[in-house]
């Protein structure tokens, strides 16, 4: 043996010594950390981690930048006070499968509007009309109140005037998506820890 290579050995001794604890201790001496990718791939210290797929229903509400839609004559079942609404609503955004619509009530009296994340629904592929049907939560309380399709909080799509008189007996008609009744913010609510939406928003509606 030369003595250059005597000289050597202790060095790869120490180099093979320490990949032996890298190895065995999973640290890794770079990458990124914490790192969501599109593919759900997160990046923890280097070391690759499957993350679950996504909820079926986003906390985030994802929108189509394009929608049309219409509301029917709203109507009541026998013996029911609630109040029953029929539709469509068709994307011509995107074929995205996370975006979502909902419908959102504004009473006369309120000064916003308030969409439920358990509420909002996909659309069939871009171009075919996705059916609407919805139920009022609790029954109506005299006054009016605007009902919207909405593609996302600031973006109604078909709008309804409902009035209601002393005795609850309705009328309505069809407005436009700026008319002022509907014409208020919209606030995104979280309700997994609210039970029924229903006693938190009694006018609200529930989409099948």
């Amino acid at each position: 043996m030369s003595r250059s290579q005597v000289r050597l050995a202790p060095l790869l001794a120490v180099l093979t010594t320490a990949l032996l604890v890298l190895a065995s201790t999973g640290v890794a001496t770079a990458g990124p950390t914490a790192v969501r990718t599109s593919d759900t791939i997160r990046l923890d210290g280097g070391t690759p981690t499957v993350l679950p797929d996504p909820p079926d229903v986003p906390r985030a509400w994802f929108a189509t930048p394009c929608a049309t839609g219409q509301l029917n004559e709203p109507y009541r079942y026998d013996g029911y006070p609630m109040v029953a609404v029929t539709g469509q609503i068709t994307n011509c955004g995107p074929n995205w499968s996370m975006a979502r619509f909902t419908l959102v009530s504004f009473p006369a009296a309120n000064d916003h509007g308030y969409a439920f994340d358990s509420q909002l629904r996909p659309y069939q592929p871009t171009g075919v009309p996705t059916p609407v049907e919805a139920t009022m939560f609790r029954q109506p309380v005299p006054g009016e109140l605007g009902v919207c399709l909405m593609r996302t909080v600031a973006a109604p799509v078909a709008c309804l005037r409902l009035t209601f008189d002393a005795d609850l007996e309705m009328t309505w008609q069809p407005i436009p998506v700026d008319d002022p009744l509907v014409q208020k913010p919209v606030f995104l609510i979280d309700d997994s820890d609210l039970g029924d939406p229903g006693g938190f928003c009694g006018t609200c509606f529930r989409l099948a």
